[in-house]
């Protein structure tokens, strides 16, 4: 490895903590790669902020299945925000049968939100 290659290795950061400085910079250039080197080993997290990163777009071109792939393999390993993420977006897509079992699995996961989501659709409407 020379000189330069390290530099560069050791300023572009390898870890998450490094990539979520970097996203919150808004510096997404630096932050996808090392999401998504991170989401191919396996790691929750960083497959959580890939999903995110595709969905808007972040340091990728948007790419909503993209996102959903991402989501969804998190949310398998129980991330519960990436479960709620996958039940707005089948929400938004109509799929309310879906969007209720992604909601359902990220509320018992402790996501308040989606606790929230659950209580309105039991609730009675107040409708005239």
């Amino acid at each position: 490895m020379s000189f330069f290659s390290f530099l560069r290795k050791k300023s572009t950061g390898t870890n998450f903590n490094d990539a979520i400085a970097f996203y919150y910079k808004k510096r997404y250039d630096f932050a996808f790669p090392i999401f998504e080197h991170l989401a191919q080993q396996g790691r929750v997290e960083s497959q959580y902020m890939l999903g995110i990163c595709y969905f808007n777009g972040e340091g990728v071109e948007q790419n909503y299945d993209k996102a959903v792939e991402w989501y969804t393999k998190s949310a398998e390993q129980g991330d519960c925000w990436a479960q709620y993420r996958l039940g707005e977006y089948y929400e938004q897509g109509q799929n309310l049968s879906k969007a209720t079992d992604w909601y359902s699995k990220s509320a018992n996961g402790g996501c308040i939100p989606a606790q929230k989501w659950l209580e309105l659709k039991k609730s009675p409407s107040t409708a005239p």
